[in-house]
C-alpha cells in the first residue's frame, strides 16, 4: 500500500480532513492477503514452545521451592543442611539457580497470575493464528510527529475476535449445562467439555468461521456443510488438547520432585534432570498443539499429515506418562512414580536364616547383664549378612540409582555397627555418600573418621574415605567454616600439614591453627587391655569399650524391662578387639575422656546358647578413665561358661 503522508493527502484533497482520507485509502486499498508461508506457520510453533516452558517453569519454581529449599515449608521432603558442616556434592545449587528458583517460588498470587496469564496470551495467540492467519493484534500505527496526542493503533481485529467469542462461549455454557447431566460416569468431565469449546471456538475464529477476514466488519454464517466441517474439526482439536494434557499431568513436577528424591539427596546435579523432563514434556505438548492446529486448518495432504502427527504425539504423550512412565521407572529405580513410594521385592525382608544377633555383657560388681540386639535394623531388613550380600549385589546391578538404596545401605551400616569395627562403618558410610549424597551418612562418615582415627591404621580405608573431601570430589563446602571438621580428621590422624592447610582454607589465623591441630592431636596414647577365658566353641566374644555417657550404656544400666538394643546404638562403641590365641586383647588409641568396657558375644544361631554364666574382674566394672597419654589400664579376666 502506497504511503501518503497527512499533509500531502489534506493538499490533494482541498483541505479534507484525515478521517476521511483514511476512509477513502481504506475504500481503495486491495484487502489483506492472509500469510501462508511455512516459515509464518512454524514460528507459531516456536512461539507456543516458548509460552509452554514459560508457564511450566513456574509451578516447576515454586514446587521445587516449597519442598527442597524451603526449611519451614509444610511440603519440605529434605533437610536444610547445617551451614557449620560440609555437604555432599548433590546437595549444593548455583547462585543463578538458587536466585532465580526462589525468586519464582516467592512471587506474590497476583504476580505469579500475572505471568500465568501473559504466557496463556501468547499461547492462544499462537492458536488463533494457526487456524486463522489475518487475526492480529493491531493493524498498525498512525503516528503525526507534530501531534502526539493523535498517535494511536488500530486494534479492529482483536476488537472484532473478542465480540465474537464472548456469545459463542456463553452459547457453549448453556449447551454444556443441558448434555451434561446425559455424560455416562465413565467419561471425565472435560473431555465432552473440551470439545465443546473448541468446536466453538473453530466455528468462531477460523478463517472461514464468524470472524472469517479479521480486517473487515462481516459477521457471515458459513454454509451448513462448512459450518459441519469447522465443529468436526473444532472437536477433534479439543481431543487432541484433552489426550496431551492427559498424559503431560500425569507427570507433573511434584511427582519429578518425589522420584528424585527416593533416590538420595537432591541438589541441582539431581534436580536439573527432572526439570528438563517436565520442560521437555510441556514444550511436546505445547508443539504438538500448535502443529495440529495449523494442519486441521488446512485442507491439504500436509494439512492432513500434520493432524496425524498431532494426533499419534498427543495419544504417545498420553501412554508416556500414564503406562509406560510407572512401568519403567519401577523396573529401572524401584519406584512408584504415582505414589512415590519405594516398590520392594518379595525377598527384600526376608532372610534364610537368623545369625543370632550380638549379645551384649556389661560387667559389674554383682550378677552381670545381657542384652541381646535386634536382628534387623531400623530400615526393618534382616542383618543376615548373606542376605546383606544378596542387597548389595541389587544395588550394584541398578547403578545405585534406585529408591531402595538409602533403606539398603542403613542396614549396611547397622551390620557394620554389629561388627563393632569402626573402620568398617567408615568404609560404610563412605559408600553411602558416594552414591547417595545423603548428609546423614556425611554427619556419621565424620564421626566415625574422628572414632576410628587412631585405633590400628587402616590405610586403605582411610585414603578413600580422605579423597572424599578432596577438590572436585563428592564433598562440597558452602562456606569457609565448613572447612574446620576436615582440617581437626587430618589432625586426629597426625596428618598436621594436611590439617594446617585445611585450617588456612577456613581462614584460621596461623598460631590458632597449629594450637588447634595440637589440641586434636594430644591425648590418643592411651590403652585397655585384659584377658578373656573359657571360650565356648561357636563363640565370637570380643572386649569393647564406649564413652560413659552413651546411650547403649543408658539403656543396660536402665531399670526395668531389658529391652533388645538397636544395632544403631552400638555405633558409640569406639574400640572393639578380640582376644589372642593366649585370651589377652588390647584396645589402643583411645582419646581422653570416661570410659565403660562392654563384651560383645557373637553365637551363630539363637538357639545354640540356652544358658551362659560370665564372670569378671571387679575392675572390669569400673569406670575406666584415661588421662595419661601412654598408660595401660587392666581390666583382668572375664570368664565365660555354659
Amino acid at each position: 500500500m502506497t504511503e501518503i503522508s497527512t499533509t500531502e493527502a489534506e493538499r490533494a484533497s482541498g483541505g479534507a480532513g484525515s478521517s476521511e482520507i483514511t476512509a477513502a485509502l481504506a475504500e481503495t486499498a486491495p484487502p489483506a492477503q492472509p500469510t501462508k508461508s511455512n516459515a509464518d506457520l512454524y514460528s507459531l510453533v516456536a512461539v507456543s514452545i516458548f509460552a509452554a516452558i514459560g508457564a511450566a517453569f513456574i509451578p516447576l519454581a515454586q514446587y521445587t521451592c516449597a519442598m527442597l529449599l524451603w526449611d519451614g515449608s509444610p511440603l519440605n521432603i529434605q533437610p536444610i543442611p547445617d551451614d557449620t558442616q560440609p555437604v555432599p556434592s548433590a546437595l549444593l545449587w548455583s547462585p543463578f539457580t538458587y536466585r532465580l528458583l526462589t525468586a519464582l517460588g516467592s512471587l506474590p498470587l497476583a504476580a505469579a497470575l500475572t505471568l500465568y496469564l501473559f504466557f496463556a496470551g501468547c499461547g492462544a495467540y499462537c492458536l488463533i493464528k494457526a487456524i486463522n492467519p489475518t487475526f492480529r493484534l493491531s493493524t498498525g500505527v498512525d503516528w503525526n510527529s507534530r501531534i502526539l496526542v493523535r498517535t494511536y493503533m488500530h486494534t479492529a481485529p482483536l476488537i472484532k475476535a473478542f465480540v465474537t467469542v464472548v456469545p459463542v462461549l456463553v452459547v457453549i455454557y448453556l449447551l454444556w449445562a443441558l448434555v451434561s447431566g446425559f455424560v455416562p460416569r465413565w467419561i471425565p468431565d472435560a473431555l465432552p467439555s473440551t470439545a465443546l469449546v473448541s468446536a466453538g471456538l473453530w466455528l468462531s475464529l477460523a478463517r472461514s468461521g464468524f470472524v472469517g477476514d479479521c480486517d473487515s466488519g462481516n459477521y457471515l454464517l458459513p454454509r451448513a456443510r462448512e459450518a459441519l466441517s469447522l465443529l468436526f474439526r473444532g472437536s477433534l482439536f479439543g481431543l487432541i488438547v484433552w489426550v496431551a494434557m492427559y498424559g503431560l499431568m500425569a507427570a507433573p513436577p511434584e511427582r519429578w520432585i518425589r522420584l528424585v528424591r527416593l533416590l538420595g539427596g537432591v541438589g541441582e546435579s539431581a534436580w536439573r534432570p527432572a526439570a528438563l523432563a517436565w520442560l521437555g514434556s510441556a514444550a511436546f505438548a505445547a508443539a504438538l498443539l500448535c502443529l495440529g492446529a495449523i494442519g486441521l486448518g488446512r485442507r491439504s495432504a500436509r494439512g492432513a499429515v500434520q493432524s496425524c502427527v498431532a494426533c499419534l504425539g498427543a495419544i504417545g504423550l498420553a501412554f508416556w506418562g500414564n503406562v509406560w512412565l510407572p512401568r519403567y521407572t519401577a523396573a529401572r529405580y524401584d519406584a512408584d512414580f504415582v505414589r512415590s513410594v519405594p516398590l520392594e521385592p518379595t525377598w527384600w525382608q526376608r532372610a534364610g536364616s537368623e545369625d543370632g544377633g550380638i549379645m551384649l555383657y556389661l560387667p559389674t560388681a554383682g550378677s552381670g547383664r545381657v542384652l541381646r540386639t535386634l536382628s534387623h535394623g531400623f530400615s526393618g531388613i534382616p542383618l543376615n549378612p548373606a542376605h546383606l550380600r544378596r542387597i548389595r549385589s541389587h544395588l550394584k546391578a541398578r547403578g545405585y540409582r534406585t529408591a531402595l538404596a538409602p533403606a539398603a545401605f542403613a542396614a549396611l551400616y547397622d551390620r557394620a555397627c554389629l561388627n563393632g569395627d569402626p573402620w568398617l562403618r567408615v568404609e560404610t558410610a563412605a559408600e553411602a555418600v558416594r552414591h547417595l549424597g545423603e548428609p546423614m551418612f556425611l554427619r556419621l562418615l565424620i564421626e566415625d573418621l574422628a572414632i576410628a582415627t587412631g585405633s590400628p591404621d587402616r590405610r586403605r580405608v582411610r585414603r578413600e574415605a580422605f579423597k572424599l573431601f578432596q577438590r572436585g570430589g563428592v564433598i562440597g563446602f558452602p562456606t569457609d567454616d565448613t572447612r574446620l571438621p576436615i582440617g581437626d580428621l587430618y589432625a586426629f590422624a597426625g596428618d598436621t600439614a594436611d590439617a594446617l592447610r585445611w585450617y588456612a582454607d577456613a581462614g584460621l589465623p596461623a598460631g590458632r591453627a597449629r594450637e588447634r591441630a595440637e589440641e586434636r592431636r594430644r591425648g590418643l596414647q592411651g590403652r585397655v587391655a585384659g584377658t578373656i577365658v573359657g571360650a565356648i566353641d561357636g563363640l565370637d566374644p570380643r572386649a569393647a569399650l564406649a564413652p560413659a555417657g552413651s546411650s547403649v550404656l543408658a539403656s543396660m544400666t536402665a531399670p526395668g524391662r531389658w529391652r533388645p538394643i538397636a544395632p544403631f546404638a552400638l555405633r558409640e562403641i569406639i574400640r572393639s578387639a578380640r582376644p589372642d590365641a593366649l585370651g589377652r586383647f588390647e584396645l589402643n588409641g583411645i582419646r581422653e575422656g570416661q570410659y565403660r568396657l562392654l563384651y560383645l558375644i557373637q553365637a551363630p544361631r539363637r538357639g545354640d546358647i540356652r544358658e551362659l554364666t560370665i564372670t569378671n574382674d571387679p575392675r572390669a566394672a569400673l569406670p575406666i578413665y584415661i588421662d595419661t597419654p601412654g598408660g595401660t589400664t587392666d581390666v583382668g579376666k572375664l570368664e565365660l561358661q555354659r
